[in-house]
Parts: structure tokens; sequence; C-alpha cells
């Protein structure tokens, strides 16, 4: 209980009150002593406050005015419980730095570096590490899914289980399903092909390295001569099949075809004459670049071109000569312009000369 402290102004009922109070709370007034001489109520304020000198002595203190520090700091271990403001600076200590109102954790006091850690993870707040086979799906951000499924990144980042598709069917450049899939036509071109773009006319060929690279057309028309290989080249709109050719061409084996730079097998293409060729299996699609070149290993004999002197002896039987209307007993002989044929005599006539000694005749 508080001490009341008496004043002058102090009625003779509040006077009596805060003495019986004062005598209870220090004893007999006999028993105590005061420098303070002057008059009963400084005397007795005096003992008051000097035999109070430990709060201890008071279970329930109260100020009677303000509480002066003097420079004084206030210790001991316990709460301080105010109801009100507090007005002023206060500055803390320990392990912060600053005032109340903008306290700093000091350098170094926080954390528990070196602290062993347990449950999932192993080692120290500095080096944790998750011990292996705890994470499952329990600890996962994940809604639990069914026996087969499998965890994917869903449309809004986060992870979901989702079914597996065995055999899926495939798309883009590709068609049927992914155990059995297949190129589209016409989809491979020189972007596709592990090879760096060539230049109008250059042929795609095999180099020393075992890679594809392009190159230019060869030139050359056999042993002793020189020659530049005739090509043809089209456009494809992706619907014609068939385009004429500028040179006869008696073999598929002697062209060598290209669509937008890819190399064509002679299956993919027939002669209907000799100045055509069909893709009729598959069009060349759109604005791909089509290459007819001529390699020159065939070419077409043109009439009454070839001389005695390309024959060789004995080369020619009967089976390369036709008079018209041969028949077995036929004679052949040259009337002077042509090897003509004189039909077999009757039973019993000779050959002989004609009366102008020009050609052989049947005599009775």
């Amino acid at each position: 209980m508080a001490i009341p402290f008496i004043s002058l102004a102090d009625t003779f009922d509040q006077w009596r009150t805060k003495t019986n109070i004062n005598y209870a709370a220090v004893g007999d007034i006999e028993g105590l002593t005061t420098p303070v001489t002057t008059d009963v109520i400084s005397a007795l304020n005096d003992l008051n406050q000097n035999l109070l000198k430990d709060l201890i002595d008071d279970t329930t203190p109260e100020l009677g005015g303000n509480l002066s520090l003097n420079s004084k700091d206030i210790e001991g271990v316990g709460n301080i419980n105010i109801t009100g403001n507090i007005t002023g600076t206060i500055v803390v200590g320990g392990d912060l730095s600053g005032t109340v109102d903008n306290a700093q954790v000091s350098t170094n006091t926080a954390g528990v570096v070196g602290t062993s850690v347990g449950g999932d993870v192993s080692g120290t707040v500095g080096d944790i590490q998750i011990i292996s086979n705890v994470v499952g799906i329990n600890e996962l951000n994940v809604s639990d899914g069914t026996t087969g499924q499998v965890l994917s990144r869903n449309g809004s980042g986060n992870l979901a289980f989702i079914d597996v598709v065995s055999d899926p069917t495939m798309g883009g450049d590709l068609s049927g399903v992914a155990s059995a899939a297949q190129i589209i036509s016409n989809v491979v071109g020189i972007n596709e092909l592990n090879v760096s773009d060539g230049t109008t006319g250059q042929l795609l060929s095999r180099n020393a390295s075992g890679n594809l690279e392009f190159i230019d057309a060869p030139v050359g028309g056999g042993s002793g001569g020189t020659a530049v290989f005739v090509e043809d080249l089209f456009t494809g709109n992706g619907s014609s099949t068939t385009f004429t050719l500028s040179t006869e061409v008696l073999d598929s084996k002697t062209i060598l075809v290209s669509v937008s730079g890819v190399i064509q097998p002679t299956s993919s293409y027939t002669l209907p004459t000799t100045t055509s060729i069909d893709f009729t299996s598959s069009p060349p699609a759109n604005n791909s670049s089509i290459r007819v070149l001529h390699l020159g290993t065939t070419t077409l004999v043109a009439d009454d071109s070839v001389t005695n002197s390309k024959l060789a002896d004995d080369s020619v039987d009967g089976t390369k000569i036709a008079l018209g209307s041969d028949a077995v007993g036929d004679i052949m002989f040259y009337n002077g312009t042509d090897w003509v044929r004189l039909a077999k005599g009757t039973a019993g006539q000779t050959l002989k000369m004609n009366a102008g000694a020009t050609a052989p005749e049947w005599a009775n």
C-alpha cells in the first residue's frame, strides 16, 4: 500500500486518516527519528520518504507525483505494465540498437548457425540437406492423383497429375501414332536437313567427312572433252505434276532430279514422253524449286548419223535386216542404190543374170 503524502491543505479528517495509514505502515511514531524539526507535517513527510528506501517495502507503491530517475536506471527481472502513452525517446539495448520506434537488430546477433537440424533434413542450419527418399506426394504442393498418372506442369504453372497416353497421335510434320510415326510428304526441305544452304544450281553431296553439303554442278562431257550439263528449273504450285523438259530423256537414270534441294529417287517420278517428267504420286509443294539435271550419259542418236566406222565387224546379223515381206528362200542383192529382196523362184527354176546384166533373175 502506498504511503500517503500529508499536506497543510489537508482537512483534519484527511490528516487523521493519512496519519493512521502511515502509522499502520511504519509503526509507532515514538520509535522514529527525523532531522526535520520545523513543523510536524514536514517531519512526517520526511519519515515517509526516508523509511521507504526500497520499493520492496511496499507491495503496492503509488506515486504522488512524477517519477524522476535522476540519471539512474530501472533494473531487475520482470515486466513493466503501463496503461497510457509513453512520450519521449526510449533507447533499446541488448541485441537491438536505436529507439523503440526505429529498433535495429545488431549485426551477428540473430541466427542459429551451427545448430544441428533433424526430421526430414540433416546437417546444420547453415548447411541443411533434405534426406533421401523423404519427399513424397504429401510434401509436394499437388493434389494426389490415381495409379499410373504422372506429374506434369499445367497451364497455370502448377504441378498436376495427368493420364499418360501410351501411343499418342502425332502432329506437325508427322502423321500416325508414336509407335508408327510417318514423315508427311514434302515437308523435309533444306531447313530440316543438317546442311548449310547452298546457292541456286548447286547439288547436295556427301563430303569426305560423311556429312551433307552443297556443291557446284560438275562440268564435263567425258574423256578428252568438256561440256556444261543441261538443266531444267521449275517452281511447284502444289497441284501441277507434269513438267516439260528441254532435252530428250531416254532413261530416268540419265537425269538427276531434286525438289527444294532434296535429291529424288527415280521411283518418285516417271517419264511419260522423252521430253516430260511427271510427279503423279506427290505433286511438288507450292513455291518448291524443282531442278532436273541432264547427266548426258545416254543420248538420242540422230537419224542417219551412225557411220560404218561406228559398227564393229560382224556385229550385224539377220535379225537386224528387214527388206519387207521377208520369206523363206528370198535372196538379197544390191541394185546399185540399196539392198533389195529377190523373192524365191519355183521348183526347177535357175538363177541367171538379166539381159542388161544389172540384176539376178529366175529362169525356167
